[in-house]
């Protein structure tokens, strides 16, 4: 108990400061209240079904806990602040990690933004229901190398323990701790410390790694059934397969980073990466030429890390909410170069990782605003569609309609994007991505309209509509309207 007041007193003051930097940066997200896709069943039906399908046990029970039983309400925004609340705690072990110090920089907590308001976390912390597990499972990736200094026996085991939880609470985390423990060989090794050591630490490292892994898969086996899941397949290809497919899984995230992040972005993403380098050679206790060499592998090596086994799964979701392990790696390199000693080619380091936070909070409260207005405009399209259902004839008929809701191009949009350049999509694609998963997706409309409206609707995504030969019943700006005394077909225009 003791030890435990001691190092309260020590990190206190700076988890305050990171807990108040995340709420900053998710404020935008809780202003705008929305219920982000699967938020939408979850709040009309209840239903938890983390572990049946996916395997996240511990997101499972934890929701049941949090929610005081078995059937989920809304809470939100409890849920989210819980999960920046974890997210500032994770955000603190990594910063102790890689400095392995306890007088943390003003630059320090501006670097290790990208762990938590990344672009592509921001799509975890817009859900209501799901946050607080999808965070949990970034800390139970850095907690166990607290451990690493003490015992390497303790540390196998509690990371094995945590590498288990992370895949019992969301899965696109499994990249992390594999780059956290690389960088930490790395920084170890290139301060001159015993190759000896450091092989043994990554030796245990790996084995409580893929120790953890292949338990999940033998669960996962056992109790869950993932073939229930249509947007994923989870198997892993064989033979020359395996490497023509994760070819192709890496060539598209990497496609998405490019295309997702702004110009700016990826010019202080490459200035970090550069100092990385540079400023790891120049404070080497090794040879130069050896430690830049060194850098460079570990570097090349954690840019395939981000994305842990998704791309080696037959088709794993290249959705912004699985690609967060890049603003993770992000995150550690930063730490890395503004705890460098104080020159003046560092500062212009430091400046960069900097830059680089301070765009990702703005566009946290730009994405947070744009949900708002997406969500207005959704909302009235939605109502729109519900006034003219209403008064059709085929409405008043006591058998349940089959329909059906599509959008042609961006009919989903909200015009703002397209007038403002600073949200249009071609200049911005990560906010379309984001947005998109949304309200791009005619499901969650689909549902709003029969559990929240209580329209006596009934969908079946095996029958096209499309292709049925029925008469227009309504026509407007907005959408046109066909059906008969059986199906109604929707388009929004």
């Amino acid at each position: 108990m003791n030890y435990i007041q001691s190092r309260w007193k020590i990190y206190w003051k700076s988890y305050l400061i990171l807990l108040i930097i995340h709420v900053v940066g998710i404020l935008a997200i809780l202003q705008a209240d929305v219920y982000y896709a699967d938020d939408v069943d979850r709040t009309a039906r209840g239903f938890r079904g983390f572990g049946n399908t996916f395997g996240r046990w511990v997101s499972e029970y934890l929701s049941a806990l949090l929610h005081t039983g078995r059937n989920l309400t809304n809470i939100s925004p409890l849920t989210q602040l819980l999960a920046v609340a974890i997210c500032a705690a994770s955000a603190l072990i990594l910063i102790r990690v890689i400095t392995e110090t306890e007088k943390f920089s003003k630059w320090t907590y501006l670097a290790v933004i990208p762990l938590g308001l990344s672009p592509y976390f921001l799509e975890c912390l817009s859900y209501q229901y799901d946050a607080p597990y999808m965070v949990l499972s970034v800390f139970f990736c850095i907690f166990p190398l607290l451990f690493a200094e003490k015992s390497l026996w303790i540390y196998g085991i509690v990371s094995f323990f945590c590498q288990l939880f992370m895949c019992e609470s969301y899965q696109a985390s499994s990249g992390i701790y594999s780059m956290l423990v690389l960088l930490m060989c790395f920084l170890a090794w290139n301060r001159g410390e015993s190759t000896k050591s450091i092989g043994k630490f990554l030796l245990v490292s790996v084995a409580a790694y893929v120790a953890a892994l292949i338990l999940f898969e033998i669960l996962c086996n056992l109790f869950a059934n993932p073939d229930s899941i249509s947007y994923v397949d989870a198997s892993i290809p064989t033979g020359t397969a395996f490497f023509e497919n994760a070819f192709e899984n890496y060539k598209k995230f990497f496609s998405h980073i490019w295309n997702d992040f702004q110009k700016v972005w990826k010019l202080l993403i490459a200035i970090i990466l550069f100092f990385f380098l540079f400023i790891t050679t120049r404070e080497s206790k090794r040879q130069k030429w050896l430690s830049l060499l060194c850098g460079g592998f570990t570097l090349i090596v954690l840019l395939m890390l981000p994305f842990g086994v998704l791309p080696f799964l037959a088709s794993p979701t290249d959705s912004p909410r699985a690609m967060y392990g890049f603003g993770a790696l992000l995150a550690m390199l930063t730490i890395v170069i503004v705890n460098a000693k104080p020159k003046f080619l560092n500062l212009c380091g430091k400046l960069s990782c900097v830059a680089l936070s301070f765009c990702f909070l703005i566009f946290s409260n730009i994405y947070g605003n744009a949900l708002q207005i997406q969500q207005d405009y959704t909302d009235t399209r939605t109502q729109t569609i519900i006034d003219d259902l209403i008064d059709l004839e085929v409405m008043d008929s006591e058998k349940t309609l089959y329909f059906q809701l599509d959008y042609t191009d961006d009919s989903w949009e909200s015009p703002i994007f397209n007038k403002n350049p600073a949200y249009a999509y071609k200049y911005n694609n990560i906010l379309g991505r984001l947005l998109g998963k949304n309200y791009g997706n005619t499901r969650w409309i689909e549902q709003k309209l029969t559990y929240y409206y209580d329209l006596d609707l009934k969908f079946d995504r095996s029958i096209d509509l499309s292709t049925y030969d029925l008469p227009v019943l309504v026509d407007n700006q907005y959408h046109t309207i066909s059906g008969n005394d059986e199906y109604i077909y929707v388009v929004m225009k």
